[in-house]
């Protein structure tokens, strides 16, 4: 499951939870494309440590096209992960996405949310 936990300014709190489906990310669209319209730019706070992977293939291939359509209006991504894959594949996936990628243990998430509201 995906869901907006917050939304404020150009911050969006994202938790993956579970198995990810392809519907989960239609039900999320709307309201970061919302944002997005509103803002400009926002930047996102991922809490994926109860995140278990994807349900099957398609799911993956919807989650890697929203990516594709999205990041270069994301900012900032800020990675919650209590398991060292997790750390990694944010690492990896960051030279590759637009925005700059951080991870946390899922007690930062304060460090987190300073480093989302950085400026430059």
């Amino acid at each position: 499951m995906l869901e907006v936990l917050t939304a404020t300014d150009n911050v969006v709190e994202l938790a993956l939870k579970g198995t990810i489906r392809s519907t989960d990310f239609q039900r999320i669209e709307e309201h970061v494309d919302g944002l997005i319209a509103r803002c400009g730019s926002i930047r996102l706070l991922l809490d994926a440590t109860e995140f278990e992977g994807w349900q099957d293939v398609d799911a993956a291939k919807t989650h890697f096209q929203f990516v594709k359509e999205h990041h270069s209006r994301v900012e900032r991504i800020a990675v919650l992960g209590n398991h060292q894959w997790q750390h990694w594949l944010a690492s990896a996936i960051g030279v590759f996405l637009h925005p700059e990628v951080k991870c946390f243990e899922p007690d930062q998430k304060p460090s987190a949310l300073q480093w989302l509201a950085e400026t430059e």
